[in-house]
């Protein structure tokens, strides 16, 4: 059950395209117990996948603020090239800028995101 556990999880992981459909299909196929083991993997990588949708859209949202605030700090001296760095920036980088958003330097920005 566990190499079986381990392959459905890869599948799921690894597959984007498939369809819960055809997880229940297998399901289905497959014994009542395997079944129920299959739907709550797929369940439970679905939840996963909403809520690293619901980080990753927290994390744009952030840096388009910080966009916002640095444009009308800066005005020409924020130019493409960094607007571009902030785009690409990890949480991380972007948590030390907005925590020093209204006193950081252009210098001190260009350092953040190296």
């Amino acid at each position: 059950d566990e190499v079986f556990e381990m392959c459905l999880k890869y599948l799921l992981e690894t597959k984007d395209d498939i369809e819960i459909e055809e997880m229940e299909k297998i399901a289905k196929e497959e014994s009542v117990e395997r079944g129920e083991l299959i739907m709550s993997i797929a369940e439970k990588l679905r939840e996963e996948g909403i809520e690293k949708g619901k980080e990753e859209g927290k994390l744009e949202e952030r840096k388009e603020l910080v966009l916002e605030i640095l444009n009308q700090r800066f005005g020409e001296e924020f130019d493409k090239e960094l607007e571009e760095k902030i785009k690409k920036a990890s949480e991380e980088e972007i948590n030390k800028i907005k925590k020093n958003i209204l006193k950081i330097t252009i210098d001190e920005l260009k350092e953040i995101l190296k």
